[in-house]
């Protein structure tokens, strides 16, 4: 019985390593397509990245040059004054 089991456990132990061993090697495949098509993707990134930049400096520039004139509620208040400042002294 003993040695059965153990035939039995090492014909097993065969089986799984064999599965390992194709699971190891397809997913080395498929590491190296992923390799290949990323080598010959071209690199979108790399033209968005000084557009998003220059569009910054543009709004920036213009954000900057916009002079903003002063609602009724912005402007200083101009009152009359009725009575005068100066307390006459003795």
């Amino acid at each position: 019985d003993a040695l059965q089991a153990r035939l039995a456990a090492e014909e097993l132990l065969e089986r799984e390593a064999g599965a390992a061993r194709e699971a190891s090697r397809a997913a080395g495949e498929a590491a190296e397509r992923l390799a290949e098509l990323r080598a010959r993707a071209p690199r979108r990134r790399s033209l968005w990245v000084p557009a998003v930049i220059a569009a910054a400096a543009l709004a920036g520039y213009l954000w900057g040059s916009h002079r903003e004139r002063p609602s009724g509620l912005d402007e200083p208040l101009k009152l009359r004054l009725e009575r005068s400042l100066v307390v006459p002294r003795p």
